[in-house]
């Protein structure tokens, strides 16, 4: 049993909640407290200061039922984004589900470098007047969909392998530009990479590839296994919520090398590529993109942790 069947105060619930989770996950859980507040603000659709501001608040039924469920499913090890079903990202809110990986912080870096190449690039980097924008491996949408709302007089295509992941997409697509409706302009797609994209050419992609090594994936997992109580019954690791095939690329070097091929063909001259990936990867791409077919230049940059991060790409 995970809290008592008693209908607590809201000053009650967090305490015995965040005792809760400190016994039993401490090591994983280090934001304990602002997790339950997360959680128990999202069970009776509040904000948190609505915490802060009614401790004596006493939860309905069906807010504790929803509650209890909530927290339950954190300390088995699901995110709790996938538990609230969205994510907030560059000031959006974009919904989610196990067949999409989570927005990262990380990941605004990318947007925020598109949005500083779409203002500020030199005309023979990128075409200003009327720019096709391609969100490869778009999964919810986030890249894409955030620099459109951004700019929208861009062209965007979005495209990924999973159905699934698309399906999300397109919610997000409906909901975030329903607000103005024929102003923006976007198709999305259902490719392996570029194998059924339209024959066109973009001026700038945005990609979010598969970059966890094995290895490293199962480092991660191993580690957050041993800091959970064992007696924890169907723990799994955070990561392991997140859809595999977005997480690992199949054969990295192979897969890296279709990426590198697929924007040869696909970038106008001049046109440019922003690939997040891992630092761990950075040697093998530059090696890749010295390969005779691969028509791109490369430059390397940093993410806010001074990890080398992200590849800016230049077809020439």
């Amino acid at each position: 049993m995970y809290l008592s069947k008693a209908r607590k105060n809201i000053k009650l619930l967090l305490r015995d909640s965040v005792l809760e989770i400190n016994k039993r996950v401490e090591p994983v859980f280090s934001f304990a407290q602002l997790e339950v507040e997360i959680l128990l603000a999202e069970a009776i659709a509040k904000d948190r200061l609505f915490l802060y501001k009614n401790p004596d608040y006493i939860l309905k039924a069906k807010e504790n039922r929803k509650f209890k469920n909530y927290l339950k499913r954190r300390l088995l090890g699901e995110p709790i984004a996938y538990i609230r079903k969205y994510q907030d990202f560059f000031g959006h809110r974009f919904k989610i589900s196990s067949d999409v990986l989570i927005p990262r912080p990380e990941s605004e870096e990318l947007v925020e470098q598109a949005l500083h190449l779409v203002l500020f690039s030199k005309p023979s980097q990128l075409h200003k007047n009327k720019v096709d924008v391609l969100d490869l491996c778009c999964g919810s949408g986030c890249l894409g969909l955030s620099l459109l709302l951004a700019r929208p007089e861009l062209r965007l295509d979005l495209s990924d392998i999973s159905a699934n992941a698309l399906r999300v997409c397109r919610a997000n697509a409906k909901t975030l530009l329903a607000p103005s409706v024929g102003t923006y302009s976007y198709n999305i797609y259902c490719s392996d990479l570029f194998m059924k994209l339209p024959q066109k050419k973009y001026d700038l992609i945005l990609s979010n590839p598969p970059y966890v090594l094995l290895d490293e994936f199962s480092t991660l997992t191993d580690a957050e296994l041993n800091a959970v109580d064992r007696t924890e019954n169907g723990y799994k690791p955070s990561l392991c919520y997140e859809p595999i095939n977005a997480l690992i690329p199949p054969q990295p070097k192979i897969f890296y090398k279709r990426l590198f091929i697929g924007l040869s063909r696909y970038l106008k001259v001049g046109g440019l590529a922003l690939i997040e990936t891992n630092p761990r990867l950075v040697a093998m791409c530059r090696q890749l993109i010295e390969e005779k077919e691969i028509l791109l230049s490369l430059e390397l940059r940093m993410d806010l942790n001074k990890k080398t991060r992200f590849l800016h790409l230049t077809r020439i």
